[in-house]
């Protein structure tokens, strides 16, 4: 009898061990799926500053631009409501800084399709903030910075009101 209740124990510890990733892989998808509908919405530039040269939303570069993100993982950079570049992303909400990646599936560009762009990212309210890397640079940024030669793109967002 005492033999039956040690092995009983001992599939418990197991399967509960076996069982805890799947239940930390759960959580860690819950919290990505909260992450993407926080985000979800249409999001206008504030700033942008690249390889050291900086614009605002007066610039005409930046007039009428728009982020669009979905909570299903899908993205559309629009500029006078017109696509320049459509695709996923991803997000990884665990790490710090919080992670985004855009996978650029179609674009006005040849050179950015199927390109990825990694990134780090800070959401507060409406106010996004994101640093990331041109298609061309494989290192993901460590700071919210853009300087000269850096190859990296950091931007400001305000949600859009309906």
């Amino acid at each position: 009898m005492r033999r039956q209740l040690s092995l009983s124990w001992i599939l418990v510890l197991v399967m509960g061990a076996l069982s805890s990733p799947a239940i930390a892989d759960d959580d860690a998808g819950k919290e990505v799926k909260k992450e993407m509908g926080k985000l979800a919405g249409v999001w206008v530039p504030v700033t942008v500053e690249s390889n050291g040269m900086k614009a605002d939303g007066t610039d005409e570069v930046l007039k009428n631009l728009r982020y669009v993100f979905k909570a299903d993982g899908t993205f559309r950079l629009e500029k006078d409501g017109e696509a320049q570049n459509e695709g996923t992303f991803t997000l990884n909400p665990a790490k710090k800084p919080k992670q985004i990646d855009y996978k650029i599936e179609k674009s006005l560009s040849e050179t950015m399709k199927g390109t990825t762009s990694l990134g780090i990212y800070e959401l507060d309210g409406d106010t996004l903030r994101v640093c990331r890397t041109w298609p061309d640079n494989d290192t993901r940024p460590g700071e919210f910075a853009a300087g000269t030669g850096s190859k990296l793109i950091l931007s400001e967002f305000k949600r859009e009101k309906k």
